[in-house]
């Protein structure tokens, strides 16, 4: 059982989130202030935020953003939008999937079991008896990537990344100076048989680049191999 937070203004989109997820703790809130306190202080496992139709994503300084980013829970989206390029936009501001509504429930539960299968090994944090599955150290002149820690260190400090962030850097850091396709990718970070977007991609490595090479519009290490893929180099 997991503890998910659902952010949603409607009884009905409520009611469907809670049948869809039988047998989890289920915490609600209707605005972004209730949201964030909600967040603090039961961290949550997973954040489900429903966005309106119309819902605006740019950031009010008055208000906690559409889209929390105080919890390292995964955070999903579901909102009625299917273009591309406006998924990319909510998934630049933090997401880590979108569901367009209305959805298929079977779907929507099992991308949500994944979410939480992801995320688990990320917000647990080793301990010296626990033998990780794929220990290695890859270091740039730029960063550092600890698989065994699941960490990124850059100028000596961690660099806070997305589980979808790191997944997608965990899977190109094992097997450095590999070039590896946008299908490979994908069934890394999301399992095999999701459709491959390569936009979805595209977006994260954009978001790894800005907090990792030091000039993003040149990147170095986070290289991208237009029409065949993608690779890390040290």
């Amino acid at each position: 059982m997991a503890r998910i937070l659902i952010i949603t203004e409607s009884r009905s989109a409520l009611r469907t989130f809670r049948a869809s997820l039988p047998g989890h703790e289920i915490q609600t809130a209707t605005d972004r202030t209730a949201a964030s306190a909600a967040g603090a202080g039961h961290r949550p496992d997973l954040i489900i935020v429903d966005l309106p139709v119309g819902a605006r994503l740019d950031h009010d300084p008055h208000r906690p953003p559409v889209i929390p980013r105080a919890s390292d829970a995964p955070i999903v989206v579901t909102s009625p939008v299917r273009d591309h390029r406006d998924i990319a936009t909510i998934l630049d501001a933090g997401a880590d999937d979108h569901i367009t509504t209305p959805f298929d429930a079977s779907e929507f539960a099992a991308r949500i079991r994944a979410q939480l299968r992801r995320a688990r090994p990320h917000r647990t944090r080793p301990t010296t008896a626990t033998r990780p599955d794929r220990p290695g150290i890859v270091r740039t002149a730029a960063f550092t990537v600890d698989l065994a820690r699941q960490q990124v260190i850059r100028a000596g400090r961690p660099v806070p990344l997305t589980p979808t962030e790191w997944r997608i850097l965990a899977a190109l850091a094992r097997t450095p100076r590999t070039l590896i396709t946008p299908a490979q990718l994908v069934a890394e970070v999301r399992g095999p048989g999701h459709p491959t977007s390569t936009a979805y991609l595209r977006v994260y490595l954009h978001q790894l680049r800005a907090k990792l090479e030091p000039d993003a519009a040149r990147p170095r290490h986070l290289i991208t191999e237009p029409g065949l893929g993608y690779r890390l180099d040290p």
